[in-house]
């Protein structure tokens, strides 16, 4: 798959057992962080 193509960013937008409070800190980061990685991939 693609996400087997990339690298440490897919382990940070991996499930992972985060806590609440760092779930939602880091979910808009994993949002963005995943938009911008199939955008570069579309390009």
């Amino acid at each position: 798959t693609a996400f087997g193509r990339q690298g440490p960013e897919v382990q940070i937008l991996s499930p992972r057992p985060f806590n609440i409070f760092t779930f939602n800190r880091l979910s808009r980061f994993q949002l963005v962080g995943h938009a911008l990685l199939i955008g570069q991939r579309d390009q």
